[in-house]
């Protein structure tokens, strides 16, 4: 699921993290850790109309919920999809309602947390063990390619031709 959502984020140039209420806020912290270990466009939004507004086919939308009953996000998906966005859901308990308003849904757990919480009264603890997964694939991925680098540039050194030293 990781590298899944990793390869769908590494083919665009844009992404957006959107989310209503305290996934909103994890959108947030998630955003300031993908800027600093990516060099894409990446924002976070909690208003469908500048999602609308900034949406297009190089675009990924990432939609947060936990339970996707807190309010619905076929709208924005509709809207982004128009503009040829590529629409994903990132949520952390099952529901059937989110079917067909995306292009991929990640369930992050097989089981509900408690239903006497309302939506916004439900950690968020899932979503934050899942996106620093998708840091650290992203961490290891720079330190395979600096050490292959690395590897290049001595192999390089060492295949270029030696002078002779001589004596005055």
């Amino acid at each position: 699921m990781v590298t899944e959502l990793l390869e769908l984020m590494e083919s665009h140039n844009n992404i957006i993290l959107f989310g209503y209420g305290p996934s909103f806020l994890c959108a947030q912290y998630f955003e300031y850790r993908l800027r600093i270990f990516s060099n894409k466009i990446i924002v976070a939004l909690s208003d469908e109309i500048s999602v609308a507004s900034i949406a297009d086919e190089n675009t990924l939308l990432i939609i947060l919920t936990v339970t996707g009953t807190f309010q619905s996000f076929q709208n924005v998906c509709t809207e982004s999809k128009k503009k040829g966005c590529d629409v994903v859901i990132v949520a952390e308990e099952y529901n059937t309602n989110l079917f067909g308003q995306c292009d991929r849904i990640f369930w992050l757990s097989k089981f509900p947390q408690p239903k006497e919480l309302l939506p916004y009264e439900k950690t968020r603890t899932v979503f934050f063990l899942f996106f620093e997964e998708i840091i650290q694939h992203i961490l290891h991925q720079r330190a395979q390619q600096a050490a292959t680098a690395d590897a290049a540039t001595r192999q390089d050194a060492g295949a270029a031709p030696k002078r002779k030293r001589t004596r005055k």
